[in-house]
């Protein structure tokens, strides 16, 4: 499960990066300023580029979903990029 919040912030960085870039410094090279995100990215970065790489998702436009079904135990990750017309599970 500790992997799997790893993985989640990576995503979540990851998302916005394309939304911040307009404001002059990027949000990830923000973000990079926090000791949970650095290991994020350090444990989970290259995983997180190969899932989206399989579902031909282009990071640099990912827009993302999170369904979170808390009886069950289960937190879903949905991606897509701005070409796509649907969300796909990661």
């Amino acid at each position: 499960m500790k992997d799997l919040g790893f993985l989640i912030l990576w995503v979540l960085a990851i998302s916005t990066l394309a939304k911040a870039q307009s404001s002059g410094q990027s949000f990830l090279t923000t973000q990079m300023h926090y000791p949970r995100v650095r290991v994020a990215q350090q444990n989970q970065g290259k995983t997180v580029d190969n899932l989206l790489k399989v579902k031909n998702i282009n990071k640099s436009t990912l827009r993302i979903k999170i369904s979170a079904f808390k009886a069950e135990g289960v937190l879903e990750i949905w991606a897509k990029s701005d070409l796509q017309s649907t969300y796909i599970l990661l």
